[in-house]
């Protein structure tokens, strides 16, 4: 028995072990008046956008941004959120103050509202034209992106670096902040596939077209780039490190034996033998 108990001890710390980080049970929340921006820009418009968010179950009201550069002038604004009308939208506002709202009516705020952790996946793909949105790595609805709407041939055209922030938008109070957890947010350069949402649904891993990576938990205020492009969220700093000190040699001086006056030697002496024990004798 004691055999078989210690087996399963053993089973039971190596499942342990192969648990992700990400299987802890709270993300990052995001409080108004507060901005999580990336510390450098993003300098091509991101194609696929990802994240991994709870909400309250029932939850019903708009939900607020995943990732914005909204609120920064000169640029192009780009926002992945739940609308004011409750649904997940693809927001573009050019520098020419010109709009494109790509919205997911099949996706409103209450299909993903249900206490778990949700994985949520847009890829704009300009070649066709066309804008999807994925739940859980299973596509739910696709969008009309005519390229005609950004006003010119090519929807990427214009677009300027972009600086994100995590959780909310550049606007006065962030008032529009994300309302549950996020764990994860990922942005890529390229347009994913199919199998590549859905592979990403059950993890996300590195990829060569990754432009951000972020894996986030409760109460973080600064996050590392994991895709190795150095968009922080924050002011990262990588954890410091110490040479072993095993090896140095003492810098200070190693005290000399403390010698005693021939007088102090004598009273102690005295003292002792009064006391009827003799601790010092005095060297001939």
């Amino acid at each position: 028995m004691k055999k078989l108990a210690l087996i399963l001890m053993s089973l039971l710390m190596l499942v342990s072990l192969a648990v992700p980080a990400l299987a802890a049970d709270e993300g990052m929340t995001f409080p108004p008046e507060k901005l999580y921006p990336l510390t450098k820009d993003v300098a091509k418009a991101p194609l696929t956008f990802e994240a991994v968010i709870r909400l309250p179950k029932g939850y019903a009201e708009r939900a607020g941004m995943f990732v914005s550069s909204y609120g920064v002038d000169k640029t192009t604004s780009i926002s992945l959120q739940f609308n004011s009308a409750k649904v997940l939208e693809l927001y573009y506002e050019l520098p020419t103050a010109k709009s494109v709202r790509h919205k997911f009516t099949d996706i409103p705020v209450t299909l993903v509202s249900t206490g778990e952790w949700v994985h949520i996946a847009v890829v704009k793909d300009d070649a066709a034209g066309k804008v999807h949105a994925y739940i859980n790595g299973e596509l739910v609805q696709t969008a009309s992106n005519a390229p005609e709407a950004y006003g010119h041939d090519n929807p990427a055209e214009g677009v300027t670096p972009m600086p994100f922030c995590v959780g909310g938008d550049y606007r006065n109070g962030n008032t529009v902040n994300w309302k549950g957890e996020i764990r994860e947010i990922a942005l890529y350069a390229d347009v994913r596939t199919a199998d590549e949402i859905k592979a990403d649904a059950k993890g996300i891993k590195a990829d060569k077209d990754m432009q951000v990576w972020l894996q986030l938990s409760k109460d973080m205020t600064a996050a590392k780039d994991l895709s190795g492009n150095g968009n922080h969220m924050g002011d990262y700093k990588e954890p410091e490190t110490t040479a072993p000190a095993a090896t140095q040699k003492p810098t200070t001086t190693p005290k000399a034996p403390q010698t005693f006056d021939a007088g102090i030697i004598a009273v102690v002496t005295a003292a002792a033998a009064l006391a009827g024990t003799v601790v010092l004798k005095k060297k001939k």
